[in-house]
């Protein structure tokens, strides 16, 4: 469903490019709908394609995907491809052809029916999608949004999922390879989220970076898919935002609870030095990778007892330990290793050089690409190389 999603997206990226030319396509279906093996969305046929300024009062088009305004001959605008292109989502997201039952019979009568009833959906098309598809495919042209205002307000990417997206990342850029250098990887969440640009020789004292690289990176600079499950099983559910991830994976590891990837012998010196009898701790599960581990003492400081639990039921298990009494409170000065609130510290600023492998300084001309992608258009490239085939 992810991969529609960027498909869709890319359709408006496009059309908004076209409508920005002043050109109307007015013959939007899914077959003028070209797809690369990487599936970036390249729209084709431009036969009938006219000036915004002088749209001449014709019927054209295909009758299933047309607007309502361009079968009765009115002065039509970037609505009617508005309108083309919902159809094309309804096919897209549904996997069937609109108006289906009644595309067979003649277009007058077609077109009756058609206009006067609304489209219908399937019990299996979720409610925001249908709302989406809805807007888009009003009989009244001054009722639909423009492509501008769907990419403006985020309509597509709020209807799916963080953990879709977060997961897409790899597997739309990664999915042949084993391992990839993590900041390689903060990139292009960047750009799947629409974040802020990232400047690279401060990484250090990048946010996303510290989260990133505390839940899904042990000892080097790779991460591989298994450490993306992990950061998803652990932060579920994701929000779509992707400002909000990195605020509650912040917000959990700056607890002072927490303290990272230790080990049950860690966890016992840990307890030992606390000089408390009723103290807890949280930390990423040793043996069950997408959980932590919440451990506390008991007789009298003793013994250690643990609770593995997914991220979604971290909250509520905390606040149950507290309840009954537990601190996570220690005198950390007398201990060997330090709970994870200190790495948000500000850092002293290194060229990133020093930190990427030399086998791995592609990195930094992946970052120069990813900064040209910050400053231009997406698909302009393209579009100028072959003006009377791409799009």
């Amino acid at each position: 469903m992810s991969r529609k999603f960027y498909m869709a997206k890319e359709m408006m990226e496009a059309l908004k490019y076209i409508h920005g030319r002043n050109f109307l396509h007015l013959d939007l279906k899914p077959s003028n709908i070209l797809v690369t093996k990487y599936y970036n969305i390249k729209i084709a046929d431009f036969g009938l394609s006219q000036k915004i300024q002088k749209i001449l009062p014709l019927a054209v088009g295909t009758p299933i995907y047309m607007a309502p305004e361009i079968y009765k001959g009115n002065e039509a605008n970037t609505a009617a491809d508005v309108y083309s292109i919902g159809l094309v989502f309804y096919a897209l997201f549904l996997e069937e052809e609109p108006f289906k039952e009644i595309s067979r019979r003649t277009d007058e009568e077609f077109w009756q029916e058609k206009i006067q009833y609304s489209i219908s959906f399937p019990k299996k098309c979720n409610k925001d999608m249908r709302k989406l598809i809805e807007s888009l495919t009003s009989n009244n042209p001054s009722d639909r949004p423009s492509i501008a205002e769907i990419l403006e307000d985020r309509k597509l990417e709020k209807l799916l999922s963080g953990e879709e997206k977060f997961r897409d990342i790899w597997n739309l850029n990664f999915a042949d390879r084993n391992h990839v250098h993590i900041i390689e990887f903060l990139l292009k969440f960047y750009q799947a989220f629409n974040y802020k640009p990232l400047i690279l020789n401060e990484v250090k004292n990048d946010t996303t970076y510290k989260v990133m690289k505390a839940i899904m990176t042990k000892d080097s600079m790779l991460i591989s898919r298994d450490d993306v499950n992990r950061f998803i099983n652990l932060l579920n559910p994701l929000d779509s935002d992707g400002y909000e991830i990195i605020a509650k994976a912040e917000d959990i590891l700056k607890k002072e609870y927490f303290w990272g990837a230790l080990t049950s012998e860690d966890v016992i010196v840990v307890f030992k030095k606390a000089k408390h009898n009723k103290a807890f701790l949280v930390r990423f599960s040793a043996t069950d990778s997408g959980k932590f581990t919440v451990s506390w003492t008991r007789n009298k400081g003793k013994a250690v007892e643990n609770l593995k639990v997914f991220g979604k039921d971290l909250k509520k298990t905390v606040e149950e330990i507290e309840e009954n009494g537990y601190k996570s409170r220690f005198i950390t000065k007398e201990l060997p290793i330090t709970s994870y609130h200190h790495m948000f510290e500000q850092a002293h600023v290194e060229n990133v050089g020093t930190m990427i492998p030399p086998e791995f300084k592609y990195v930094e001309t992946i970052y120069n690409e990813y900064e040209q992608s910050c400053t231009f258009p997406k698909l302009m490239d393209l579009l100028n190389e072959n003006k009377n085939s791409v799009f």
